[in-house]
């Protein structure tokens, strides 16, 4: 919405310098320029109205998640406000630039605790088959792609994998009953 009516703000300002000659004839038309004028203020005013909600909706997000974002950057959390206030204005200045590199938040102690998390234990092996006599993977013995067969399971002798593999076809259609 921001970059919206920022956008109509600058294109109907540029429409009112652009047709602001036309304010010299004093008819109908030279309501064009008024007008554009008029949309110029009014999507600038728009565009500031816009600025200031997603401000607050920035420093509520913020708000939100300011501990999640110190966990994030492996600072220590802070135990007490005071101490909350002081980290927070070293981030401020350092993200803003204001201090010397040497200072920039070197009396916060790192945790890299989140580095000492064991890895989760792989998942347990599938067995080969499940007993259908169906291949999912393509890759057995029976028409795989290591073999020389397609990707979609056939191979070069034709047929789809399950015929290859000598799974049951379907019974045929009962027959009609005797009447």
């Amino acid at each position: 919405m921001i970059t919206l009516t920022a956008s109509l703000c600058v294109s109907s300002t540029a429409c009112a310098v652009v047709t602001s000659p036309i304010l010299m004839r004093l008819d109908l038309w030279s309501l064009i320029p008024v007008v554009a004028g008029l949309l110029a203020v009014m999507s600038y005013r728009g565009a500031l109205r816009a600025a200031s909600d997603h401000g607050i909706l920035f420093a509520t997000t913020f708000d939100l998640h300011r501990f999640d974002m110190i966990r994030a950057m492996h600072y220590v959390l802070p135990r007490t406000s005071g101490k909350e206030i002081e980290f927070n204005k070293h981030l401020t200045d350092f993200l803003q630039g204001r201090q010397p590199p040497a200072k920039r938040l070197a009396d916060h102690p790192f945790d890299h605790s989140i580095y000492d998390t064991p890895t989760p234990a792989p998942a347990p092996a599938q067995p080969e088959g499940d007993g259908s006599g169906a291949d999912d993977s393509g890759g057995s013995e029976r028409g795989g792609s290591e073999r020389g067969g397609s990707e979609r399971g056939g191979s070069e002798r034709g047929g789809s994998a399950t015929e290859q593999q000598g799974a049951p076809e379907a019974p045929p259609p009962p027959a009609d009953p005797p009447r």
